[in-house]
């Protein structure tokens, strides 16, 4: 189980989702101080289910991963922060940066 003061954005982890999703890894995207306070954090599934679409972001060993994958933008889930079981590792400023832009379109944000 995770401690809140220590989670932050763009960090990869193995969790415990609800229902029949089960576990999967997962990037945190609430902000630091709203996980520390809430202990509730905001994540975006990675699947091996490649599609090629523009809210997908290539991950891989490099983020602490055992095999290349995508983040899908389109997956998001709340959960309690005791569902986060072990840290993998975290998306470095490029990598963010891109989730950033796919969540934009997911999102169907305006800039």
């Amino acid at each position: 189980m995770a401690e809140s003061r220590g989670l932050h954005r763009g960090d990869v982890w193995d969790t415990d989702l609800p229902d029949d999703i089960g576990r999967h890894h997962a990037v945190l995207l609430s902000r630091d101080v709203a996980m520390a306070r809430r202990h509730r954090a905001v994540v975006v599934l990675v699947t091996s289910n490649v599609l090629g679409k523009r809210t997908e972001v290539a991950v891989g060993p490099e983020e602490g991963l055992d095999y290349d994958c995508v983040i899908d933008a389109d997956d998001l889930y709340t959960l309690s922060t005791g569902r986060l079981l072990r840290r993998r590792g975290a998306l470095g400023s490029d990598k963010l940066a891109a989730l950033e832009a796919a969540l934009h379109i997911a999102l169907g944000l305006r800039s």
